[in-house]
């Protein structure tokens, strides 16, 4: 019986490996370049939260009564933005702060805002020196 079909008389078989290899490293270098992507996003939502956080402090320890306005915030779905936090982060009380927003994608729940969606929005920070008993009232207004 004759098998000289079986030799690689034309390289086809080394073609074949090639291309899997090829497609094996494709598939690798496209799995980089999504994990690259992911983490390129979620540094995007830590960055706009810290520079979220860092304003409002600034806002709080120089209350002018004017609003300080902070361009596009990126909020994931189901953020909580509680006076608890804004509390720790700042000091001031639920007597002292108002959480509103003016988008629907935000949902007013009795401990502050909760996202329903992912929002690019901005947020408008309005503190005021001797308000009432407060020493400083701020108003925090998403959208």
């Amino acid at each position: 019986m004759n098998f000289d079909f079986l030799r690689n008389k034309k390289g086809q078989e080394d073609f074949i490996f090639k291309l899997l290899v090829g497609a094996v490293i494709g598939a690798v270098i496209l799995g980089i370049i999504l994990v690259l992507i992911e983490k390129t996003e979620n540094q995007k939502v830590y960055l706009s939260n810290e520079s979220l956080v860092s304003n409002i402090k600034y806002a709080v320890k120089a209350p002018t009564g004017e609003p300080y306005v902070i361009d596009k915030v990126i909020i994931p779905k189901e953020t909580y933005f509680t006076f608890k936090y804004f509390e720790e982060e700042t000091g001031l009380t639920q007597d002292c702060l108002v959480l509103n927003s003016n988008k629907s994608v935000f949902k007013k729940i009795d401990s502050g805002l909760v996202t329903q969606n992912d929002v690019e929005t901005k947020v408008t920070i309005t503190c005021n020196p001797n308000v009432g008993n407060c020493p400083i009232h701020c108003e925090i207004l998403f959208g």
